[in-house]
């Protein structure tokens, strides 16, 4: 089966770009792993286990060391592997069928006829309609796990605590600079952020959560929510709002996913005003959606303030304001350093 997989793969490699190159021979080494325990060639069972949402989009060049990543973890339950192709233009849907034939049972594809994320629509609605399993983790197709025991260590978190609802995790940033890949891991801050995330109060002015590092128990994600959200963009922002809305959140500091960082990235290819323009779409989703009430009227206060911050910022005293503001904020934080050290040594 293995031989004749990849001889009609290699036969392919004429009509393809020499792009795909990479993927192919990327999937000589995905196609061993066939022998993982929890990959079984019997009807899937759906009382426990894992369902990986992978959303790929001309990501030929990633998505088999992806799939590879996912295949080779070491779970105590089944793992399926559901696959949301948003109309690629590349070759991504040829790879995505050849490995379809090798795991015909753990892995599903669903190939959208038009590219829905620039319509605004839910992209992996249909895969998460379709998800039977306890829990859900996602990995974007051009990021990838390089902790084996990634999603056993967040299941284990959950077990110990049933008021976890999403556990996340650390991870580096990959980012090419002159032909090199740099792996840059995260800094104090923004270690720091993520690990003060433990409810959906904490993601009302930002998303310090890593998607690709996300599991969340499946009964904790109001599928309805997330249906109704469209036009707003940043959906991996209402996914970790929704989740924690039902229940709390856990960082692992295990560093468990590499994210690539490129220019067609969501965020990543945005300005600072889009950036602003898509907060705001989550902002007043989140304060007129919402089924919880007590977070509806913290999303409106922050929408309030934002709309005031606008006026300001709008005004014409605002440019000779700002510089002393900027001072004054400068300030404030050194002198909390301060006050935070002198605590430490007493």
């Amino acid at each position: 089966m293995k031989t004749s997989l990849l001889s009609l793969l290699f036969k392919s490699n004429d009509t393809f770009p020499d792009k795909v190159f990479f993927a192919v021979s990327s999937l000589t080494g995905f196609m061993r792993f066939n022998n993982a325990k929890k990959l079984v060639k019997t009807p899937w069972t759906y009382e426990k286990g894992v369902s990986v949402v992978v959303m790929c989009y001309n990501h030929e060049k990633f998505i088999s060391r992806c799939l590879q990543s996912i295949i080779e973890q070491q779970l105590d339950c089944q793992i399926e592997i559901i696959v949301v192709d948003d109309c690629s233009e590349d070759n991504s849907r040829q790879i995505l069928e050849q490995l379809k034939v090798a795991y015909p049972l753990n892995l599903k594809l669903i190939f959208n006829n038009y590219n829905k994320h620039s319509k605004g629509e839910v992209t992996p609605l249909d895969a998460l309609k379709s998800i039977k399993t306890e829990y859900v983790a996602f990995c974007d197709g051009d990021d990838y796990w390089t902790d084996r025991k990634k999603l056993q260590k967040q299941i284990e978190v959950t077990r110990v605590n049933k008021r976890v609802s999403l556990v996340h995790t650390n991870y580096k940033k990959a980012i090419a600079k002159n032909g090199v890949q740099l792996l840059i891991e995260l800094t104090s801050s923004e270690l720091e952020k993520a690990r003060k995330v433990v409810s959906a109060t904490q993601l009302i002015s930002g998303n310090d959560i890593k998607h690709s590092t996300v599991l969340i128990r499946r009964d904790s994600l109001d599928i309805d929510f997330i249906a109704n959200s469209r036009g707003v963009l940043a959906r991996d922002w209402l996914i970790a709002i929704s989740s924690l809305s039902r229940g709390s959140a856990v960082f692992l500091p295990d560093i468990t996913t590499i994210h690539q960082v490129h220019d067609q990235g969501v965020w990543n290819s945005k300005n600072r005003v889009e950036m602003d323009s898509m907060k705001e779409e989550v902002i007043l989703y989140c304060a007129k959606n919402l089924n919880t009430k007590s977070l509806r009227s913290r999303f409106r206060r922050r929408k309030r303030a934002m709309i005031m911050r606008r006026m300001v910022r709008s005004s014409k005293i605002y440019p000779r304001v700002r510089p002393m503001v900027k001072k004054f904020r400068v300030r404030k934080h050194a002198m909390r350093r301060i006050s935070v050290t002198k605590v430490k040594k007493y």
